[in-house]
Parts: C-alpha cells; structure tokens; sequence
C-alpha cells in the first residue's frame, strides 16, 4: 500500500553529486494584509475568504479586503458550548498565545462540505487551561457565527504548552481529520506518538514528572483522561452524527460514554481501530499514529492523497505522504525516527518514511507544510509546495513517475530576502491559487497572505546542505 521513497537528500551522504530540477519562475504577491498572526486561510466562495488568526479571531475577506466585523472572536463569553448529545454546557474560555513562539491559541479551522446550507464550522483551538477543543458554530450570512450555536465537538488534555498540532481538514470522504502532536515538551517524554491503547499511558516521565492525569481537566466538563492517548495522532470523526450514553472504545467521549461525533464506519472505509477491525481498548478516532507535530498539512485537491509537514526535533523536518487508497493504521515513526535517521535510541524498521526531509543547517529549524499546486500554470502542476518558518524559505517537491519524489530545492522572490518572511502556513483558493501565509515579523508583526504567483522575479538557489 505505501511505497518506500527517495529524495535528493539523502545524496550528499553517499558523496554524489545531484542536480534538482529549476522551478518556473514566481513573484510572492501580498494580497491581504492587516492580520494579526494569521495561520490558515479558507476560501468559502464568491470572492470571500476567511483568515484564522492565532490570537482567536477569524477575519471576513471580501474581495481582498478585510472587513471590519470579524466572523468569530474566541473568549470566555464565546466559548460556553453545548455538550452534545446532552443538553449541559461547559465554558472551554480561550488561551491567547503569548510571544511568537507560543503555539496555543486559535489552531485551526474548516468549513463544513455543505457549509452553503447549514453554516457549519469547526474551530480547534486551546481552551483556558490549554488543552485542545474541537468544537462547531453555525453561521449566519456567511459573516457572523451565532456563538450561542457552540457545540463541543472533542476535547483532549494536552501535557505540555506546545506541540498541540491542531490543523483540521475535511477529507475528500467527508470525515473530519484532526492533526494531534506528541503532548510536547522534547523528545516525547510521555511517549505519547507510539501509545495506542490508553491503558498503556504513561503517568510519569524519565524525569518521574510531567505525564500525570489532569484532575481539573477531568472534572471540568467531563473531560476524559484517556484522551492522550489522542496526542501524537491523526485522528478521523464523524461529525454528522453523535454517539449515545453506553460502553464504547472512544477516548475523547464523556463520562457517560457519549460524544458529540461518531466513528466512520462504512463498509470498506472504516477506521482501522474501530470496532472489530482493531485491538481492544484501541482508541477508535486514531487514524495514523507516530506523529511529533504535524503543524500544517493538506489533502491533494484531485488525488484526494494526504501531504503532511511534520516538525522535527534537533536534526531533520520531513514531508509525508498517505495516499487516498490508504486504510489507514499508519505509524509514521516518532520517536524513534526524525526524517529517515534514527532518533532517542530507537528504529525506523516497521515505520512509514517521509518523501522528502531536510537538515536544520544555514538556520532551517521548523517546516510550514503546504499544499499541492493544481492551479491553471500547467509546468507546475503536481508540484508540492511547503516552507521553513525560521529562514523564510519555500521548498517544493516533484512526484517522478514511479511515485518517488525529489526535493526541487529553493524558491524565493527576487524583491525580497527570505529573512524578511515568517512564513507558518499555506493556502489554496476554489481555482487552486496558492497562497503564502506571513507572519511578517519585520514589519512590526502586522501579517499578510501573499500570492504565489507566476512567471517572473525569481531567485532560485539549487539544492540543500
């Protein structure tokens, strides 16, 4: 089902000498600024876009400029939610991220596939004691959630501040996919990624600290403590249906063992863990497991195939790829692999490899996953695009014709040095545009999305360290 890759990567350690293939050609256009922290960007027709801002806001776009009313603005008021299927609530409250290198805050945000005729969409964000909330509005005129309509979706206990993941798409199967890191700290110290069966939980770390219960997390809205055995997952939920009071094999649901999703399982397409398709005690929302941050990621808009950047620790930060025919069950490898070498005394034998990595050399320290370019510019066409968000710059990677894949090597606009972006994430719009997302800290924070555009002003440098 997985075929093993190659990437011009791993070249220089055998001492050949690899030419990547030159990109066309592209200018980095701004075409929205004047957001704060932006972190991902949807389209949802008609010329309107919606831009997530970390600090919990999600700004209306209409026709490239920013609209006054914001579409939602998380905080303690807008953040008391219906438990459903029950009728009782529970005020999640919202942590804003602090500095730039906190990763709490507003996370992530999708539109329901017929969002046109119920409104519906599902923000994942950091509640008031910084774990993970998925949860569901309903939107009025497509410009302002209704924040009385909250539901709560899902919620996980998070061990640490970072590594929260957070990202979330619907999938071409129309099931909601949920991006979870590792609970954080370095190294996985709870060993959260390779934990699949909650009764396997560790309480406590090397350190004989840090991976205890959260006892406020369990007694405020019933939270679930064998929620984390959800961190260093992809997980799938059905979010058109909830699951009633009664034993089940869910571990994000309340005490009563209800849940406001269920667990897809049509014939041939069911979760791998759901039911009798997988071990007892197996949390039945896990899709792929042996994940450390995968911070921003995408599904290929015509191969319906799944392209993850995955944060790496000390050494390497990888790409990897689960095509559409996939049943899932997946490990991806963390901790004991980081890219394709071996990491925290462990092994990549048995584990999924990336298509692609890269070194931290010349200060690379984080990947920005992408998207897939499916735009009307045909030479790039398939090319996968994803960046680094500590220099600024922006990679892309070319499937062959076996199915292995090869690093270009470097894009960059020629009216700018890569220092000057702080690129965190990627977007596409309804005609597959791509889209740069900026953080901007050199000019005084104030982020902007910035069009992927061709054919001129372009320097490229070939190839990696």
């Amino acid at each position: 089902m997985f075929a093993r890759k190659f990437t011009l990567f791993v070249a220089p350690l055998l001492g050949l000498s690899v030419q990547a293939a030159v990109p066309p050609e592209v200018t980095l256009t701004p075409v929205i600024t004047g957001v704060t922290r932006p972190l991902a960007m949807r389209d949802a027709g008609g010329g309107r876009f919606y831009v997530v801002q970390q600090n919990g806001v999600i700004v209306v776009v209409d026709n490239l400029v920013v609209q006054p009313t914001p579409l939602l603005t998380l905080n303690n008021a807008s953040t008391l939610c219906q438990m459903a299927p029950s009728a009782s609530t529970v005020t999640l409250g919202f942590t804003n991220p602090g500095s730039l290198g906190d990763e709490r805050g507003l996370l992530g945000f999708d539109l329901h596939p017929d969002f046109a005729n119920n409104g519906f969409v599902f923000v994942s964000f950091s509640d008031a004691r910084g774990d993970t909330a998925i949860v569901r509005y309903t939107v009025n005129g497509g410009t302002l959630a209704d924040t009385a309509s909250c539901r709560v979706v899902l919620r996980i206990d998070q061990d640490f501040s970072n590594h929260n993941g957070g990202d979330i798409h619907f999938g071409p199967d129309g099931f909601l996919y949920i991006g979870m890191g590792d609970g954080g700290s370095a190294n996985d110290p709870c060993n959260r990624a390779q934990t699949l069966n909650p009764a396997d939980l560790a309480t406590t770390d090397s350190n004989n600290s840090g991976c205890p219960v959260d006892s406020n997390f369990t007694s405020t809205g019933n939270g679930n403590a064998q929620s984390r055995a959800l961190l260093g997952k992809f997980l799938r939920i059905d979010v058109n249906n909830t699951t009633p009071a009664g034993a089940n094999e869910l571990c994000a649901d309340y005490s009563d063992g209800s849940a406001g999703y269920a667990i897809p399982t049509p014939v041939g397409d069911a979760n791998p863990y759901a039911g009798t398709n997988g071990g007892a005690g197996i949390c039945d929302e896990v899709w792929s497991y042996g994940w450390r941050n995968p911070w921003r990621w995408s599904f290929d808009r015509i191969t319906g195939d799944l392209l993850v950047g995955d944060v790496g620790q000390g050494s390497r930060e990888e790409v990897d790829l689960e095509i559409a025919a996939s049943a899932g069950a997946g490990n991806y490898g963390w901790k004991g692999c980081e890219g394709f070498i071996t990491a925290n005394g462990g092994t990549c034998a048995g584990t999924l490899p990336p298509i692609v990595d890269y070194s931290h050399s010349a200060g690379r320290c984080s990947i920005a996953g992408g998207y897939r370019y499916r735009g009307d510019f045909a030479a790039m066409n398939g090319v996968y695009f994803y960046g680094d968000s500590c220099t600024g710059e922006i990679f892309s990677a070319t499937q062959g014709g076996g199915g292995s894949w090869t690093a270009d090597g470097v894009w960059q606009d020629a009216s700018s040095q890569p220092s000057s972006y702080s690129l965190v994430a990627f977007a596409e719009d309804r005609q597959g545009r791509l889209y740069a997302i900026d953080h901007a800290a050199a000019i005084a924070s104030a982020g902007r999305i910035l069009e992927i555009r061709t054919p001129t002003q372009i320097l490229f440098r070939d190839g990696f360290e």
